[in-house]
């Protein structure tokens, strides 16, 4: 569904000549964004759930008081490289809230980008979790949270479900349900956390792929 995108470094501009700069302003290049990610907001997440999800406190920063837990399931914010990243300076693309549908809306208008595919942040550790009846449930939330917060709000905005491959046959049917009712894009597949390891390729994860 998404539009053919032309790259500047395709491979039909391997042998051009000229600079980047003599390209862009004398041929149309549509730019997709194809590694964006969706800064959560826990409070507005929190709207979509269950009770198993609206009783955790948004505001604490002890991850065991937060829908999902670190990458590395153990771990919170390295302090030290948390204040090393606050002393650079940043160049934020809008006043809204980092990462909203709002801030990315600003940055496509700015940057000249036509579309971006949005990735979760926090999400991205769903593949840790263990207690399948909880991880169905904060998968259903969060995907229903980013098709009203981001999707609905605007068409050039995809974002990407999260899906419970803790259990394959789970996982297609919300796979299907995020796709189908929902109108994203596809899912995430977590590269960290699952049975199997690394290996995606197992035929535990094929009703997934089969969905």
């Amino acid at each position: 569904r998404l539009p053919q995108l032309t790259f500047l470094f395709a491979l039909g501009y391997r042998n051009d000549k000229r600079e980047p700069e003599e390209i862009m302003n004398t041929e149309a290049i549509r730019m997709l964004d194809c590694d964006g990610h969706v800064i959560e907001s826990m409070s507005e997440l929190a709207e979509y759930g269950d009770a198993s999800i609206r009783w955790l406190n948004p505001g604490q920063k002890d991850v065991r008081r937060l829908p999902f837990p670190s990458l590395d399931g153990i771990h919170w914010h390295n302090n030290r490289r948390v204040e090393g990243n606050l002393k650079r300076k940043r160049t934020n693309a809008s006043a809204y809230r980092m990462g909203s549908a709002e801030d990315w809306q600003a940055f496509l208008e700015k940057t000249g980008i036509e579309e971006t595919v949005l990735f979760p942040s926090s999400g991205l550790a769903i593949g840790l979790l263990r207690d399948v009846e909880y991880t169905v449930s904060l998968c259903r939330a969060y995907n229903d949270y980013v098709a009203a917060r981001y999707r609905r709000v605007d068409s050039r905005l995809h974002p990407m479900a999260i899906i419970p491959m803790q259990d394959p046959k789970l996982g297609a049917e919300e796979l299907r349900r995020a796709v189908t009712d929902l109108d994203l894009p596809g899912a995430m597949v977590p590269a960290t956390g699952l049975l199997m390891g690394a290996d995606l390729g197992h035929s535990w994860h094929w009703p997934v792929y089969e969905a």
